[in-house]
């Protein structure tokens, strides 16, 4: 999901004004953040840890 959104972010670069690409990205961002993967990222650097990350 991040590689996707970073291309997006990308391509969205090329074709759209800079308001409406960075209004796009920050959607996204909010969007990533919301996933369990994300979650687990944060959970495993509080603890320490490899995140085991499961693509959600």
């Amino acid at each position: 999901m991040a590689l996707r959104n970073m291309k997006d972010n990308l391509d969205d670069a090329l074709h759209v004004d800079y308001a409406t690409a960075l209004h796009r990205e920050a959607e996204r961002l909010v969007q990533a953040s919301r996933t369990a993967d994300h979650k687990e990222a944060v959970q495993a650097f509080v603890d320490k840890r490899k995140p085991v990350f499961t693509g959600r």
